[in-house]
């Protein structure tokens, strides 16, 4: 009240006229918003960011003579013209009258003032859907230049709940969200699907303590919906929002659920209030009948009083149709199932109008800036969306010929005439393409700019175990960057902001383990700064290893009971993978089991239960398994979420199961250790959680033979007992791929847990192979791949004291299951691999190519370095070439990472083969001959056609 009377007795305002309040979002933004609407002022926010000019510009043009600031510099503006005083005559205080004046951006270059009634505003208080009281908190997270804003602090002061301020960087920290939420108590929260987007992909339980949240600005992301949902408390509620600043911020709205999510579209809903109409008008100009999509009209008592002196635009976009007041969205919509009067879906803009970062404006209006510049001589804006990261504003440009423009000239000149938010990252080139219609093809632009993001991305994916290359290769698919980045270039400079900050750390942190603070993006925005000591110590890989083999140290057993060997309800993950479409298969025929839980990486549990059926079908299990397929329940999920990304009830379900089988792997032999480590060491560290939580359970884990290393290489010819540790060999690890070293660490993390108390078994499968009586196998794993490419060069290498541990699929699964039911065996590490006394005649390399040359297969033999020159210049569709990284780069000891694998220990198999005399039956190991290898060869060769 006292600011109110201080603006009247200094200015003589009249009601109606506009108050600039030139702050961000704080306190004092909200109590000037208090003091002008006592007085019946209209509030006009005024972004203190923006160019001196553009600021100059909105004064001026709304004749603005009092602004409100706690910052005299952000008021250095010259006005050019006495500005225009607002006549008192008829003015009274009214819900009718103008409480906000808000911008937009138009296509003219000159921001749009669009001027909205007080009882569009009053119509967010005590909202049947959204119902608020005393005692709630709303978060108040938006700029206040976003219309959202008036939603969030209106709807809450007008029902006498209190608005909770965050300040820009708890909004730009996506991490810390879910506590910040919840140390403030906050109940509901009104969010711009952006910065919603980044906190589901950084931490989608932050919102689980809220009771409901609404998001809205930009098309709803499915995905992330999913993301939050699925871990989300039955009694959160997400709805998905619609409405242009023209309506008063709000207009539709849509409770949005997990399934809905799954499907992949979500609706933009129905309407908000009762005084909201909603018509779908055709091309045509009549109504839309069935699923045709259409324009969006709209009349609401929020609509817009006008457009600020645009008497054009306001007769084009406000008409009075049937006695009523219309405003035409340009958005194209259509009924959801063809249900008119139902739910509305959104189809997109029809012109070229976007929303970006909140904000909305006419992609003409850069393009006319860039041609202003005089550096261009032809430009076209588009936005970008990329799958894995937010939209981006991209320009490829023409430059004015003999200028010799560069692209930072041109964001600099764009700098100082619009807002930060229009400058689109700039792409030269010499012409731009045309359909044949004579219009520039976005479209090609659009796919010409990906496909070299993609060839940049990759430069620096196969070394990204370095911080600089991985920091590298990790702003380059974020920013989605066409040109190979400095060291030195600067994050914000190169596109990025608060919220691909967030990404880009969270990205960071998931792949090498190292947590980076938001704030450190801003203080050193470059990837020199950023990696440098101060930030992220540069660790060699046995320290990470090492150190990652602790990340389960602080997990142990919450109950201490007998644990079943036979168990009921099982959960498995990996099902879909060769081995796991075995087990499971193997799982499914045991008459005490009553439930399988497979864990499937897929949108959909629907999905998940194709894909599992799929795998079944393609190693022909299936018709043996469907009349017991009704024991499958398909959980979609990933291993590297928390509690798998599974809803609460799901992982409640997972919990309450008797054993766990873990074979969830990623397997890429040119992937580095920080591409391994989301899936098999995060993905380890979240079943060992899992075993050690709700009921008693046992763990059987699946490592690999591999996860010693190539201890040959320093220790030839060792013998290894089954519980021999994986300590004295990690150094070994340096020289392997990243797939061997993200073993060692789970196996480890596995080991660390059993001696802490947590239940459980290890299992070291060798290279497993088709099915033995079938031949049936994994025609895209390294040995089907090494056979067919050396049949296509027609030549082999020759690695002399080099051994592949070859086991049938069937029997491995076989063995897998007879130790893990017998209770003497719990505890224990088992070698899945020929018996010690057969591995010299079974596992012999050369052995293997003399027997395969024997079946009819024409391969000379060429010494190692040989054959990899042979096969560099053999045709592109050699299976082989994917992995030509990997079988030509040397090591630190000079050789490549295959060749490293000499003098291979024995492998000791006395336990494992104690443990299988515990069952019914003896279960001896099968003798891998010519027939069997004949076999697994005809059936490679009938899938190579």
């Amino acid at each position: 009240m006292k600011l109110g009377k201080r603006i009247t007795d200094t200015f003589a305002t009249v009601p109606g006229e506009p108050v600039g309040i030139m702050m961000d979002r704080c306190v004092g933004q909200i109590i000037s918003q208090l003091a002008i609407l006592y007085i019946s002022g209209s509030c006009v926010p005024i972004d203190p960011s923006l160019h001196v000019q553009t600021r100059e510009a909105m004064l001026d043009r709304l004749g603005i003579r009092c602004v409100l600031t706690v910052d005299e510099k952000s008021m250095q503006v010259n006005l050019r013209e006495p500005p225009t005083i607002f006549s008192a005559q008829g003015a009274h205080s009214s819900t009718e009258n103008c409480s906000h004046i808000l911008h937009t951006s138009g296509s003219t270059g000159a921001p749009k003032a669009i001027r909205l009634p007080g009882k569009g505003v009053l119509r967010h208080a005590g909202n049947s859907l959204f119902p608020l009281k005393p005692g709630d908190f709303i978060a108040h997270l938006c700029s206040p230049f976003f219309d959202i804003s008036i939603l969030e602090v209106w709807s809450a002061l007008l029902s006498g709940a209190t608005v909770v301020v965050f300040s820009p960087d708890k909004v730009r920290d996506p991490l810390g969200m879910d506590s910040s939420f919840k140390c403030r108590n906050i109940h509901v929260s009104f969010m711009p699907t952006a910065l919603f987007n980044a906190i589901a992909i950084a931490k989608p339980t932050a919102f689980s303590t809220l009771r409901k949240i609404v998001i809205g600005g930009e098309p709803a992301n499915a995905a992330a919906i999913e993301r939050v949902l699925r871990v989300s408390p039955s009694s959160f509620a997400l709805y998905n929002a619609y409405g242009p600043t023209e309506c008063s911020v709000l207009v539709l709205v849509h409770k949005v659920s997990l399934e809905e999510a799954l499907s992949g579209r979500i609706a933009i809903g129905t309407p908000y209030d009762p005084t909201t109409t909603v018509r779908v008008i055709s091309s045509r100009g009549v109504d839309v009948n069935g699923v045709e999509k259409g324009e969006l009209y709209l009349a609401s008592s929020g609509l817009a009083i006008d457009y600020w002196k645009m008497d054009d635009l306001n007769a084009e976009k406000f008409v009075w149709q049937d006695g009523r007041r219309w405003y035409k969205t340009g958005d194209e919509v259509w009924w959801r199932d063809g249900k008119v009067g139902g739910i509305l879906e959104y189809a997109g803009r029809q012109d070229n109008q976007v929303k970006l970062r909140g904000y909305r404006f006419e992609l003409e209006e850069v393009e006319v800036a860039i041609l202003a510049s005089g550096l261009a001589d032809a430009a076209v804006a588009f936005v970008l969306r990329p799958v894995e990261t937010a939209p981006l504003l991209i320009a490829c440009v023409v430059p004015k010929s003999g200028m010799r423009a560069t692209s930072k000239q041109i964001q600099h000149h764009l700098g100082t005439r619009l807002p930060v938010y229009m400058v689109p990252r700039i792409r030269l080139c010499d012409s731009l393409p045309l359909t044949r219609t004579g219009k520039v093809d976005r479209r090609a632009l659009e796919a010409t700019y990906m496909t070299a993001v993609h060839k940049c991305t990759a430069l620096h994916e196969a070394s990204a175990v370095d911080p600089v290359a991985l920091m590298k290769s990790i702003w380059q698919a974020t920013l989605a960057i066409p040109f190979d980045i400095g060291i030195d270039d600067n994050f914000f400079d190169l596109g990025g902001n608060s919220i691909s900050a967030s990404s880009v750390l969270h990205r960071y942190r998931r792949a090498s383990g190292t947590e980076i603070p938001v704030h450190a993006i801003y203080q050193h925005p470059t990837i020199r700064c950023l990696v440098s000591a101060d930030q992220i110590r540069n660790i060699s890989m046995t320290e990470t290893l090492l150190r990652d083999s602790r990340l389960a140290d602080d997990i142990c057993p919450q109950v201490t009971t007998n644990y079943r060997t036979e168990a009921k309800h099982v959960f498995l993950t990996g099902a879909t993978g060769f081995l796991g479409a075995y087990v499971l298969n193997d799982l499914l025929k045991i008459r005490s089991v009553d439930t399988v839980i497979c864990l499937v990486r897929a949108p959909s549990d629907a999905i998940a239960r194709l894909r599992i059926q799929h795998a079944l079908e393609r190693y022909d299990l299936w018709n043996a398994c469907s009349p017991v397929a009704s024991k499958i329940s398909a959980f979609a999920g990933s291993l590297q979420d928390e509690q798998f990304g599974l809803s609460t009830e799901a992982y409640n379900k997972a919990l309450n199961t008797d054993i766990i089988y873990h074979l969830g792997a990623q397997v890429k032999y040119i992937e580095p250790y920080s591409a391994h480590r989301p899936a098999n060491v995060v993905g380890t560290l979240n079943v060992i959680r899992l075993a050690a939580l709700g009921r008693s359970k046992t763990l059987h884990y699946v490592s690999s033979i591999s996860s010693y290393g190539p201890v040959g290489m320093t220790h030839p010819n060792l013998y290894l007992p089954e519980d021999a540790p994986l300590l004295p060999h990690v150094r070994d690890l340096d020289h392997d791929i990243g797939y061997a070293q993200s073993q060692w660490v789970a196996e480890e993390m596995v080991r660390r847990a059993m001696g802490r108390g947590i239940p459980a078994s290890v299992y070291r499968p060798g290279h497993i192979l088709g099915d033995y009586h079938r031949g049936i196998g994994n025609n895209d794993d390294f040995v089907a791949r090494l056979v067919h490419g050396c049949k296509m060069i027609g030549a082999c290498p020759r690695l002399p004291d080099q051994s592949k541990f070859f086991i049938p699929v069937d029997h491995c699964s076989a063995m897998l299951l007879r130790l893990s039911h017998n209770p003497e065996a719990l505890g224990g590490c088992y070698n899945l691999i020929p018996p010690a006394g057969m591995q010299p005649d079974q596992v012999d390399v050369a052995k293997f190519f003399a027997i395969l040359r024997s079946l009819g297969l024409k391969m000379e033999e060429l010494p190692y370095k040989e054959w990899v020159e042979r096969l560099e210049n053999s045709s592109g569709n050699n299976t082989l070439l994917p992995l030509l990284p990997v079988l030509k780069a040397p090591t630190t000891e000079g050789s490549s990472f295959w060749e490293l694998y000499e003098h291979v220990p024995t492998y000791e198999t006395l336990k494992t083969e104690r443990g299988l005399r515990g069952g019914p039956g003896h279960l001896l190991f099968p003798d891998l001959d010519e027939a069997y290898f004949g076999r697994c060869l005809r059936v490679w060769a009938q899938l190579w056609r």
